[in-house]
């Protein structure tokens, strides 16, 4: 699964990939708008991608 990232926010950034391996975690439940966490950073799920 791919989840295209854009930071909260002010500002035109660059979107981030983070592609996670479902074969070593476990599924994950995630939707479009939703927002986390990483490294300090809010981020908002733009897409998902299979």
């Amino acid at each position: 699964m791919t989840l295209i990232l854009r930071p909260v926010g002010r500002g035109n950034w660059r979107p981030q990939t983070f592609t996670v391996d479902e074969r070593h975690v476990p599924p994950m439940l995630v939707r479009v708008g939703e927002r986390f966490s990483l490294g300090g950073v809010l981020f908002r799920i733009a897409k998902v991608l299979p």
